[in-house]
């Protein structure tokens, strides 16, 4: 049976149509020039997680083996220990977010003033460094990190474990630094203290610097910070700073801006 021109018409175009659409639906079509590009240059979801600032401040710790940030550890004695450090930190919230390091007494002094300059990188205001310590001293010290420190008061206080164990009481200048010898038990905090509540008020500066030999673990360090506060009696130091050079009695300290 033949087909009127009208009918045949009309199947052809019905086969046309369907022809073009069963070419398009083949597995493994060619994408045009402008899908193409565009999947290209679309980010995975792995480099938009990596670039994406973090939100959350992880846990900060710092023990005898060096600073931990979050589950990634850090030992600052290797060749690229520095580098890893300041890459683990510098994209912290730091500058929204409390910074709150938990410091071992063991650590080192050292590696703690490493942590809260980079915290102060990465826009810290403050860091609060908290070590189970003496029961006569204060648990915590809020500390600036160092760099944020602009022309101290030259009279600043200054004080520190030196390398025999005493202690030494002096100005951010420089000058005559009063020592203490070394006690049976560590630093002589007694007689340290009494010097402080003397030096304090004889200064107006709201600055007061501590640190510690890096012979000596953290908590050498800690204490002299919180004899500071002890004997800070009219509450008047605002800024404890960490210096991260170890001062020298008697000399001027010196603080790293960057």
């Amino acid at each position: 049976m033949s087909l009127r021109p009208s009918a045949a018409a009309t199947v052809a175009l019905a086969l046309g149509v369907l022809a073009v659409l069963g070419c398009d639906d083949k597995p493994g079509a060619t994408p045009t020039t402008a899908s193409a590009s565009t999947t290209a240059g679309a980010p995975t979801a792995s480099t938009s997680a990596s670039s994406a600032p973090r939100a959350t401040m992880p846990n900060l710790e710092v023990d005898e083996k060096g600073p931990s940030v979050g589950i990634d550890r850090v030992d600052l004695a290797k060749p690229n220990g520095p580098k890893l450090l300041h890459d683990l930190v510098k994209d912290l919230p730091a500058g929204k977010l409390p910074s709150i390091v938990l410091v071992a007494r063991n650590a080192k002094t050292p590696d703690v003033a490493a942590l809260v300059r980079e915290l102060g990188l990465a826009g810290a205001a403050t860091v609060t460094l908290k070590t189970d310590g003496r029961d006569d001293l204060p648990k915590e010290l809020v500390v600036v990190p160092e760099q944020r420190i602009d022309k101290p008061d030259k009279c600043s206080i200054v004080a520190t474990v030196i390398e025999d164990g005493a202690t030494a009481v002096w100005a951010f200048e420089g000058g005559t630094a009063k020592r203490h010898r070394k006690g049976l038990a560590g630093p002589d905090l007694s007689h340290t203290h009494e010097t402080l509540v003397k030096a304090i008020p004889q200064c107006s500066s709201k600055t007061a610097f501590f640190s510690a030999n890096a012979k000596y673990a953290w908590e050498f360090a800690f204490n002299i910070g919180g004899s500071i506060l002890k004997a800070d009696e009219k509450k008047q130091i605002e800024r404890l700073v960490l210096v991260g050079e170890e001062p020298v009695a008697g000399r001027p300290v010196k603080l790293r801006s960057d």
